[in-house]
C-alpha cells in the first residue's frame, strides 16, 4: 500500500517458479520476515529479497558445506566477529539470488558464487544467466538485507520504511551498502 496506494490482497498470485506477483505479472513481489520485522520487495522484473538477523549458526563453523571453495576459504580466515558479518553479507546475498531465480535454497546455495571484494556475482547453473543486479546493506547495527535483481542492468533504487503506527511512516536508512553485479 505504501508504493501502490490501495491493494487487493486477492490479486496477488504465485508463479510457476515459487515466486509471488501482484495482478497481471506487471509486479513481482518477494518476502523475508526475521524477528518483528518484515520486508517486502516490489519490481517490474523478477525480484528477490532476505533480511537476517545474526545468530550463531553452525554452518558457519562449516562454511565449506555452503558456500563455494573461494566464499568458504574468506570466510575460514577471518576473525570469529568478522566471519559472522561476512556469513551473513554471503546469506542474504544468496537466498535473494534464489528467490530472484526461482530456485531451492538449499541445493543451489553453492551455486551462486559472490566475490565481495571486486562486487561480482558468478551464475552457475541452475541460475539463469543475464544481467544481474545486487545490494546488501545494514538496516541497523546487526541486521543484514539484500536484494537481487534479474535482467537488468539498472541498480534497483531501494527504499527502507519503518511503520511506526498504523498507516504512519518513518524513512529507515540504510548503511554499510555493497553493491555487486553479475552476468
Amino acid at each position: 500500500a505504501k508504493q501502490l496506494g490501495d491493494v487487493d490482497a486477492a490479486a496477488l498470485r504465485t508463479d510457476p517458479e515459487g515466486g509471488v506477483r501482484y495482478g497481471d505479472a506487471t509486479i513481482h513481489l518477494s518476502l523475508s520476515h526475521c524477528r518483528e520485522l518484515i520486508v517486502v520487495a516490489l519490481s517490474d522484473r523478477r525480484i528477490g529479497v532476505d533480511l537476517e538477523w545474526p545468530r550463531p549458526r553452525k554452518s558457519m563453523q562449516h562454511a565449506e558445506q555452503v558456500f563455494s571453495e573461494p566464499e568458504a576459504a574468506r570466510l575460514n580466515a577471518l576473525s570469529e566477529a568478522e566471519r559472522q558479518d561476512a556469513f551473513y553479507v554471503l546469506w542474504t546475498l544468496k537466498e535473494a539470488a534464489c528467490k530472484a531465480a526461482g530456485v531451492s535454497l538449499w541445493t543451489s546455495l553453492r551455486h551462486a558464487c559472490f566475490d565481495l571484494d571486486k562486487a561480482r556475482f558468478d551464475p552457475r547453473p541452475p541460475f539463469p544467466g543475464g544481467d544481474w543486479q545486487f545490494m546488501s546493506a545494514c538496516i541497523e547495527p546487526g541486521w543484514r538485507l539484500a536484494t537481487a535483481e534479474r535482467d537488468t542492468k539498472v541498480v534497483p533504487r531501494i527504499e527502507c520504511w519503518r511503520m511506526i503506527e498504523r498507516g504512519h511512516w518513518r524513512h529507515q536508512p540504510l548503511a554499510r551498502q555493497l553493491l555487486l553485479q553479475g552476468k
